[in-house]
């Protein structure tokens, strides 16, 4: 739940009928309830909200339901109508687009944030490789190594022994 009602200025606890946002994922269609229709086919959630009547539209991108817009009324002024599900309707385009494209940015930013630390890791790695060998007379050593990914786990270093060893 993103936002909850308040009442008196105070939060309180809101109840979603569960089944109610399943028939809607399930069928990617807004759903109205009115208490008016009398107890038959409301659910125990909706009873205990107090709301007199509910609609529940789907959020959906890319013909996939990702979340719910639900709203209730607590007051008996007028009827819940599909004309309201129709002006609803942009309202839940618009958040769904908006949720995506905060979700796609949260995304790229830890993308980023993994490469930048993959770059770290790689310049550390490359700084504890030998930058020069010495090599001992009549004799040439040379050293490579490239990761197969951003990062490996390869090392190697030259020492001299002493003497021509």
């Amino acid at each position: 739940i993103a936002a909850k009602r308040v009442r008196g200025g105070g939060l309180t606890e809101v109840f979603v009928s569960r089944s109610i946002l399943q028939r809607v994922v399930q069928t990617s269609e807004a759903v109205i309830v009115s208490a008016e229709e009398g107890s038959h086919g409301l659910t125990e959630s909706f009873i205990r909200s107090g709301a007199h009547a509910a609609i529940c539209v789907p959020l959906v991108v890319g013909g996939k339901v990702t979340g719910v817009l639900y709203l209730d009324r607590l007051s008996a002024r007028r009827a819940l109508s599909q004309e309201d599900v129709e002006s609803i309707g942009p309202l839940a385009g618009l958040i769904a687009l908006k949720l995506e494209n905060l979700q796609l940015l949260q995304e790229h930013v830890e993308a980023e944030v993994l490469k930048r630390d993959l770059d770290l890791a790689k310049s550390i790695q490359e700084s504890l490789l030998p930058q020069e060998i010495a090599a001992p007379p009549g004799y040439a050593v040379e050293g490579f190594s490239e990761s197969c990914y951003q990062v490996g786990g390869d090392y190697f270093d030259v020492f001299s022994r002493g003497g021509t060893r």
